[in-house]
C-alpha cells in the first residue's frame, strides 16, 4: 500500500491463500499498465502477478 499509494488495495484469504488485489481499473490496458508497473518495483513478484476481471468497487 505504501509502495502503491495511488491505487487502492484489497487484502483477502481464500484458503489456502491470501489475494491481493490492487486498483479499480476500467479496461484490461489500464490493468495491465498497473501491473508492469508493480512487476518493475518488485521483480520477484513477477511470476505470480495476474489480471483477474472482478467487480471491486463499484462507484
Amino acid at each position: 500500500m505504501n509502495r502503491f499509494p495511488q491505487y487502492r488495495v484489497y487484502v483477502t484469504f481464500e484458503a489456502p491463500f491470501w489475494r491481493v488485489r490492487l486498483g479499480d481499473f476500467s479496461n484490461r490496458g489500464a490493468a495491465d499498465a498497473a501491473m508492469a508497473e508493480v512487476r518493475r518495483a518488485i521483480p520477484s513478484l513477477g511470476a505470480d502477478l495476474r489480471v483477474v476481471r472482478c467487480t471491486i468497487n463499484n462507484r
